[in-house]
Parts: structure tokens; C-alpha cells; sequence
């Protein structure tokens, strides 16, 4: 590969499929389906296969919540269904019902005319769910469009993560990226990805490069794992793990004896609002809210890269690819309208950047790689993650 530079990944769900964990689709039907969570407060939903629709919560109350947002999410899937698709993006997935959510919130709080698109499909979902408002026999209040999108937000905040929260059930498929991070022939490796899950930390602590590799958390003290993005420029690092979209383990947390600052950490033990959580110097925290920081939403998340959690991480994307000529695809289907420009505009900026495409069926990712108006600086490895061998991807990035 010539002198020795850093190389780029960027990752995608489909490397952790081998691991055990969801894709978009599966996601998705578990998003509309309801089965197995229950209303816990207005701030979380909780998960149990005795639960679901129509079924009662734990503490033996009727669940007034999960039927209706069930009901306000299959009629925003159809609708979805029914307006104009980009060509090969597939049906609607749980981030576009996210986005829908937010949308008809939005438009029923600022009341747009009917006319509008957002402001006459609230005149639609008012009519054809009319019959899900008022309150039932033994409920605690009536209902409205706002309450429930507002819900439904909430909802698919906790169902993604607790979908995707549980162990990786093999992690021996992510063995070339390992040694892509061991390789002496490149000065570093940035490894930037849209995954929730906490398969490639696992990966990488399996293959013992804990001590070389970051993932803006330090080594952690007492309850907590402080975030220190920091970490990310200190010269011993010669692996960056960057979650650009937040993790299924990244909490919020605030001193006990102070409403601010809000302290980003992963937590050790299993997650509990009202327990005392130990950081650095023996410092008393308590969690701010059970949901974990992640962005999800096509549009929405997008507007949340300028925030200060998520500001330095694409800050760090771009400087990484402005400063590689080459980028390792893996496990993106190219859905992500943030993440594409910057893909679009790296790969137009010079002659010399080239991106290696890993995807055992290249025809799935045709029209998405056309859009980038520059396919002949894109190469496509015929290969499932799993059967990447990291000496032959190597020839292919560069001669």
C-alpha cells in the first residue's frame, strides 16, 4: 500500500448481523408490532414477553399507551406507503416513522393548514383514528394526535435499544478488522460507525487492543466510564472507534448535589434510575433519564449532528476523510442522507480517494453508489462480512 497512512472503515448494521443482532427490517416489525412492551412512565418503556397491545402492564393496570401507538404507527407506515419512494430504498423503516412522529407532532402544535403535506395528514389520522382518542372504560384521561406521536417518539427510543442490547453471540467475523488494526503498514486506523450495538468494542477488547484503540470513554472508575472525546487526539491512539449515532450503553448522568451539568458516561452495572452512581474521585451521580443517547429519525438526527454530544464526532468524520484517500465500506446500505453528502463530497474533492464497497450482492447497492456521481472511484468486494480475509482486501484498496 506504499507509505505507511491511516486508513478509514465505516460501518454499517450488516456487520453485526453475523453477532446476533437485528437489522433495520427486523427492527422495524418489532417497532410496529408491540409485542412485549408495556407504558412504564412518560419517560421509558419496558419489555417482557407477557406483554404487549391490550395487555395489561405489570403492575396489573390496563396499558393505556401501546394499542394506540401501535394503531398511530401502522397508519404512518401507510401513509408512508402510499407517498412517492426514492428507487431501491424498500418500504418504510422505523427511522422514517420516527421522523413521521416527529413531523405530526410538530404540525399539530403549530396547526398547518390542511393544505400542507404534513397538516392534511393530521386531518387524515384524525379521521381514521378518531376512534382511539376518547378514554376506555377504566383509563386515566382522553387522548389526541400530539400525545400519541409524541409517545410514539419516545417508544421507538426504547425499543431499538433494547433490541440490540444483548450479547454478541460470535465476534470471530470481525477478525480481519482486528488485524487491519494490528497491520504495521498503516500509521493508524479510524473506524467510524453507525451501529448502536457494542459488537466491535467486544471485538476489539477480544483481540487484546484495549490499550491502543478508543472509543472516547476512559478506562472507567468505580460505577462509570467517563466520555472524554479527548482520547480521540491523543497520539498513543492508533485506533479511533467513533460511534457517529451515539451507543445502546451511553447514558446521561448529573452530580447529586447539582441540576446541571448533564455528564455523558457508560455505566458498568445494569442501569437503575434511583441508585447512586460512583465516577472519578468517588464523585455521586444520579442517571438523568433510562433512555439511552443515541439519534435515530433519517431527517431528525441529522439535525442533531451540530449538538454537543454528536458536534465533535463529525467533526472528527470529516477531518479523518479529508486527511485519507482511502475508505473501507462495510454493512451500509447508503439509507443514511447525512452520511451520503459527506461520502459525495470526500469522494468529488480530489482524483486520488477511492472507496472499497464490501457487499455480497453489489446489485442491492447500484442506485445508491450511481448517486455519488463518481462509481468509477468505487470498488465492490463480492463478499459477506464474514468472509473477509483482511490480506486480500488490502490488495484491493490500493495496488
Amino acid at each position: 500500500m506504499g507509505d505507511a497512512r491511516r486508513i478509514i472503515f465505516l460501518f454499517g448494521s450488516g456487520i453485526s448481523r453475523p453477532a446476533g443482532m437485528p437489522l433495520g427490517d427486523e427492527i422495524t416489525q418489532q417497532v410496529l408490532s408491540g409485542h412485549g412492551a408495556f407504558y412504564y412512565n412518560d419517560h421509558d418503556y419496558g419489555f417482557g414477553p407477557a406483554y404487549g397491545p391490550g395487555k395489561p402492564r405489570p403492575n396489573g393496570f390496563q396499558d393505556e399507551h401501546v394499542w394506540r401507538i401501535v394503531e398511530l404507527l401502522k397508519a404512518l407506515n401507510a401513509a408512508l406507503q402510499d407517498a412517492p419512494r426514492p428507487a431501491g430504498c424498500g418500504g418504510p423503516n422505523y427511522e422514517e416513522l420516527f421522523d413521521a412522529a416527529v413531523q405530526v407532532h410538530h404540525a399539530v402544535q403549530c396547526n398547518d393548514p390542511v393544505e400542507s403535506r404534513w397538516g392534511g395528514l393530521v386531518a387524515r389520522l384524525n379521521s381514521e383514528l378518531a376512534h382511539t382518542w376518547p378514554r376506555k372504560p377504566g383509563e386515566s384521561r382522553d387522548w389526541d394526535l400530539a400525545w400519541v406521536a409524541q409517545h410514539v417518539m419516545t417508544y421507538i427510543e426504547c425499543v431499538v435499544p433494547h433490541l440490540l442490547n444483548r450479547p454478541a453471540t460470535r465476534l470471530d467475523h470481525l477478525g480481519w478488522v482486528a488485524k487491519a488494526c494490528r497491520d504495521q503498514d498503516l500509521a493508524g486506523v479510524d473506524i467510524f460507525t453507525l451501529n448502536h450495538d457494542t459488537v466491535l468494542e467486544a471485538a476489539l477488547r477480544e483481540r487484546e487492543l484495549g490499550g491502543r484503540a478508543t472509543n472516547g470513554f476512559d478506562a472507567g472508575e468505580n460505577d462509570l466510564c467517563h466520555w472524554n472525546p479527548g482520547l480521540y487526539h491523543s497520539p498513543e491512539m492508533r485506533v479511533r472507534l467513533v460511534k457517529l449515532h451515539g451507543g445502546v450503553n451511553w447514558f446521561m448522568f448529573r452530580p447529586i448535589q447539582a441540576a446541571l451539568p448533564y455528564y455523558m458516561a457508560m455505566p458498568t452495572g445494569k442501569i437503575e434510575m434511583m441508585r447512586k452512581w460512583k465516577g472519578r474521585g468517588g464523585k455521586e451521580f444520579w442517571l438523568v433519564s433510562p433512555r439511552a443517547v443515541f439519534l435515530t429519525g433519517i431527517q431528525t438526527k441529522i439535525n442533531e449532528y451540530r449538538n454537543e454530544v454528536f458536534k465533535p464526532l463529525f467533526s472528527l468524520f470529516r477531518d479523518s476523510l479529508s486527511a485519507c484517500s482511502d475508505l473501507v465500506v462495510c454493512g451500509y446500505g447508503f439509507r443514511d442522507a447525512g452520511i451520503n453528502r459527506e461520502l459525495t463530497d470526500w469522494l468529488g474533492a480530489s482524483g486520488d480517494r477511492g472507496m472499497v464497497v464490501i457487499h455480497k450482492k453489489p446489485e442491492e447497492l447500484a442506485h445508491a453508489i450511481s448517486t455519488f456521481g463518481s462509481e468509477d472511484k468505487v470498488r465492490i468486494v463480492e463478499k459477506w462480512v464474514e468472509e473477509v480475509n483482511w490480506v486480500d482486501l488490502k490488495r484491493q484498496i490500493r495496488p
